[in-house]
């Protein structure tokens, strides 16, 4: 993801997943929200599988 990302031009980092969500690799990308529909477009083009696109409030 964070090659991929990088390939894009969308920022971010990989992060542990926060405790009050799950995934089974452990792992979110964490971005702005305004890169949310370009990142699901990557995700999809390159077949990176997840679970959720979740917004959070910090």
């Amino acid at each position: 993801m964070e090659k991929a990302g990088r390939e894009k031009g969308i920022p971010g980092r990989l992060i542990p997943v926060p405790q009050d969500l799950s995934a089974g690799c452990g792992f979110a990308w964490c971005s702005e929200p305004k890169w949310q529909e370009e990142l699901i477009r990557l995700l999809d083009e390159k077949r990176i599988e997840y679970e959720a696109v979740v917004q959070r409030k910090v």
